[in-house]
């Protein structure tokens, strides 16, 4: 028999010593589940963020860099001369012409009401601007750029009926309070906004508030809880308390583009110049006296020595020396190269704002039919996403408090509330009208929709940007318009050539309505005597046949 040893327990190993790098190389041997929890050397190595975790407001902690920031892209926007234009591209196609506003009360005449009365505060600067200097459609086109631009803006409800606006730098925090304010906006324990501290004044931006009794606090809500400041900003994290600039990623990419433009412009006047290149064989005369140009300048050099400088004229001839060559230079500038890197640096910039290229340079010669239709078709869905944020933040608030106010301070109006309830807060606003990219089919493409019921006309006409209630009321007010002056015109000429006895469809190029048949005609005595006649024979071919049938029976 074989006899096997038994230990009756585990054999002692002298215990390892780790060094750093033994360390390293295990844990580098691990796995996680998602290889970008793994460092690589083509992830950057992230600085300004905590590894656990934070909120959007840690990257905004610092106020100084963030004010610092908002001046950086204001001043892109005023003498960058891409981003300027880009951003105006972007403000123009999502207002466009203003804005409308249109009441779902249920009552036609209270609908009218509010429209007209809203239309007339909405259009008058006065009543509108607490400045006095703007319409409520110039106030949504300040606002948007300051939101592209900015990254926010906030307006608030005033007590003489108007709108004031407060740009994104004057809402601050005083560095002497303890209390929980994010950027110049005091939360409660739910993130819920209660203040916004605002500085009296534009003050010098590096100065800094250090007592809280130097800002001016604007709730916002009322005593009765409604919204009385309004805060207009794109976030793209929930616990983003500010906005930030859509110019952020692409402060690098701009800055560079202008750089690249301003360098191409100088280096082209620098090669607009006149350059010769002198080649000297080995039989050149130095001692010569080479011919003159035109008039000459002494030019004293840094070195105390001095320069002849030439003049030229047109026609020049230029005699060399003996023993010289003469070949002039001109290189191509801009070369090949720079054109498509150029745009390529603008489609960035372009995309970042959510435009194409091609709208970005006013230029669609780069591009075929069907790519712009679909560029714009994208480009839309970004309008109207903007529309809806400044519809959300600003006009719907807006509208709800100058009916509180109405209601309060006009008979008519509080009428209407008491008799329609909740009815008579409801509204929607008319997004702008994007006209149809081909105007043929696109019409058609509608009136097809509508015809075979894929979507209701009023769907239709909103996706438009037009309002069926004023599109069917203006066509109709049209075509009366329309018939009156035929009617008219028809009659003026009848009372003076009553021979010609014109229809006044004639005058409308319509045609003459076929013999229309009101009722059943009046009887005669012939008729009455036919149709006895009539009836009697009817009468007698029955009984006949009524007999033929019993027969054959």
């Amino acid at each position: 028999m074989t006899t096997r040893a038994r230990y009756s327990g585990a054999v002692k190993r002298a215990p390892r010593t780790w060094s750093l790098n033994d360390i390293a190389d295990t844990f580098s041997d691990l796995r996680a589940d998602y290889r970008a929890a793994q460092p690589s050397r083509f992830k950057k190595t992230l600085t300004g963020v905590v590894a656990t975790g934070s909120g959007a407001d840690y990257h905004t902690r610092i106020e100084t860099q963030y004010y610092k920031m908002m001046e950086q892209f204001r001043e892109m926007d005023r003498n960058d001369s891409i981003v300027g234009q880009a951003i105006s591209r972007v403000v123009d196609n999502v207002t466009q012409h203003g804005i409308s506003v249109d009441p779902k009360t249920g009552d036609p005449e209270a609908d009218t009401y509010l429209r007209d009365k809203f239309d007339m505060w909405a259009c008058d600067p006065d009543q509108c601007d607490l400045e006095g200097e703007s319409r409520l459609g110039d106030l949504c086109r300040f606002i948007l750029r300051a939101v592209l631009v900015d990254g926010d803006i906030v307006a608030t409800a005033t007590d003489t009926g108007a709108v004031e606006t407060i740009e994104a730098h004057r809402i601050k925090t005083p560095t002497g309070t303890k209390r929980n304010v994010v950027l110049g906006v005091l939360l409660d324990n739910y993130r819920r906004r209660l203040e916004y501290w605002v500085s009296p004044r534009d003050i010098d931006p590096l100065a800094t508030l250090r007592k809280v009794n130097e800002i001016v606090p604007i709730p916002v809500r009322d005593k009765q809880g409604r919204r009385q400041l309004f805060h207009i900003y794109d976030p793209k994290r929930k616990s983003q308390t500010r906005g930030i600039s859509a110019l952020a990623p692409i402060v690098d990419t701009a800055g560079m583009a202008d750089d690249i433009q301003f360098a191409k412009l100088v280096q082209q006047q620098v090669v607009s110049c006149i350059t010769f290149i002198r080649e000297r064989g080995i039989d050149f005369n130095s001692g010569a006296v080479p011919a003159a140009t035109g008039s000459t300048t002494d030019e004293t050099l840094a070195n105390g020595g001095t320069r002849t400088i030439q003049g030229i004229a047109p026609g020049l001839e230029l005699v060399t020396a003996p023993g010289e060559k003469i070949t002039g230079f001109s290189p191509n500038v801009p070369n090949a190269e720079y054109f498509n890197h150029i745009i390529l640096i603008l489609s960035i910039i372009a995309v970042n704002l959510g435009i194409p290229v091609q709208l970005l340079l006013l230029d669609a010669s780069k591009t075929n039919f069907s790519g712009w239709r679909g560029a714009m078709d994208q480009a839309r869905v970004g309008f109207k996403r903007l529309w809806e944020i400044l519809v959300c933040r600003f006009l719907c608030p807006v509208y709800l408090w100058k009916l509180r106010e109405w209601v309060a301070t006009d008979a008519q109006a509080g009428q209407y509330a008491a008799a329609l309830g909740e009815q008579f807060w409801k509204h929607e606003w008319m997004p702008p009208h994007w006209p149809y990219i081909e105007p043929e089919k696109d019409a058609q493409g509608d009136a097809l929709i509508i015809e075979k019921r894929l979507a209701p006309r009023r769907l239709v006409l909103g996706r438009r940007g037009l309002n069926i209630e004023r599109v069917d009321e203006t066509i109709v007010k049209d075509n009366a318009r329309f018939i009156r002056l035929c009617i008219k015109e028809a009659e003026s000429i009848n009372v003076e050539s009553p021979a010609a006895d014109v229809d006044w469809r004639t005058l409308a190029f319509m045609e003459p309505p076929t013999t229309t048949v009101t009722g059943p005609p009046m009887p005669t005595e012939e008729g009455v005597a036919t149709e006895k006649k009539r009836a009697s024979g009817n009468a007698g071919a029955t009984d006949d046949e009524g007999d033929d049938d019993a027969g054959d029976a």
